[in-house]
């Protein structure tokens, strides 16, 4: 019965720190800067920066568009893009 209770115990605790992941982890931003270069483009868009946020979590469950905001701040992009896709 005591092997039995730790068990629970123990799937009690991991599904709490994985509830508690969950609302942490859609907040967390990894920015990678990567240089660039099109040949198509005017030359207008010579050392511009282009902000590509991907991820399926944005304005879900937790509405969490209020990450974006430091995207947009510190990065100061031209142009922001959104895809669903984080593998590029």
């Amino acid at each position: 019965m005591l092997k039995i209770k730790y068990i629970l115990l123990g799937l009690l605790g991991t599904f709490c720190l994985m509830l508690m992941w969950g609302f942490i982890e859609p907040y967390l931003i990894d920015k990678e800067e990567e240089l660039a270069e099109n040949p198509r483009l005017p030359a207008a868009w010579e050392g511009k920066r282009v902000a590509l946020i991907a991820d399926w979590q944005i304005g879900m469950w937790l509405n969490n568009t209020s990450t974006i905001l430091p995207i947009r701040i510190n990065c100061r992009p031209e142009v922001t893009l959104f895809t669903l896709r984080s593998s590029l």
